[in-house]
């Protein structure tokens, strides 16, 4: 049953947002009622952690950052995972010489891009409130969980399936995150391996989960979690990765979910009205 839920991950983009890109104005009320009831609820996205915290600030939630490469919850680092030097290295030398995406490289602190797509900076602020566009991006030498690469003709699966899958997948956990975007991380770092590790640090177990996605690289963590959720939304195909479908984004269907078990749990606890 539901109500055993204790641990909830929500991807953001056509999952929670809408389609104009808002957090409906039911879920941080929603979170705090859970949170009050002890269910931790945590925002599952490849954004950064500083882009996460500005956009909730003072809300009661953990976060899966860079699509697994930083976990935190209550300002704890429950996990976090650098790229080598050398790795993403290599993948900038790839995609800037042999592919029309954008690099993106994703630094704890702030994103960078190279001065050639800085034309795109104002909207990639949107995913990267810290993002830099700097003349020497090949030889960028700092801490990063995560390489992106950022497609504006919204292709990343035809790239995906044609030129990132035999070039990187055996070495890199290399997911397709949307029309425009395809994620590295180290391998075995995904959002599955993240809410496990969290859950690990909460004493939260699989059956206790619960987790909401849209795309690809959800499906590690609607694997991960008993409550599994997409979106009506949803790309095709993933339907058969959850054990059940809510109503789109635009409908609320994550805050219907989150509505309906707060509600459950009030009533468990005697605190309905």
């Amino acid at each position: 049953m539901i109500k055993d839920t204790k641990l909830i991950a929500i991807d953001m983009d056509e999952t929670l947002l809408t389609s104009k890109k808002e957090v409906p104005k039911e879920f941080v009320p929603l979170v705090k009622r859970l949170d009050s009831l002890g269910v931790v609820t945590t925002i599952a996205s490849g954004r950064p952690l500083y882009t996460l915290k500005a956009m909730f600030p003072d809300v009661p939630l953990g976060f899966i950052c860079d699509n697994g490469g930083i976990v935190s919850y209550k300002e704890k680092l429950i996990k976090q995972s650098l790229l080598p030097f050398r790795d993403y290295h290599r993948m900038i030398d790839f995609v800037l010489n042999q592919t029309t995406g954008i690099p993106i490289l994703c630094g704890l602190d702030s994103a960078y891009l190279p001065d050639s797509a800085k034309d795109f900076r104002d909207y990639l602020t949107y995913f990267y409130k810290n993002i830099e566009s700097v003349p020497d991006f090949q030889n960028l030498h700092i801490d990063a969980d995560k390489f992106t690469v950022y497609f504006p003709d919204r292709d990343s699966r035809k790239a995906y399936d044609e030129i990132f899958r035999d070039a990187f997948s055996q070495d890199y956990t290399v997911q397709v995150s949307g029309d425009e975007w395809i994620d590295f991380m180290n391998l075995g770092v995904d959002k599955g391996s993240a809410i496990l590790a969290l859950g690990n640090e909460l004493n939260i177990s699989q059956n206790a989960m619960m987790a909401f996605g849209d795309a690809e690289n959800d499906i590690p963590m609607l694997k991960v979690a008993k409550y599994s959720y997409i979106v009506a939304n949803a790309v095709p195909g993933m339907k058969r990765y959850a054990a059940y479908v809510t109503a789109s984004n635009d409908e609320g269907g994550v805050t219907k979910v989150l509505g309906d078990l707060a509600n459950q749990l009030e009533v468990e606890n005697g605190r309905h009205q």
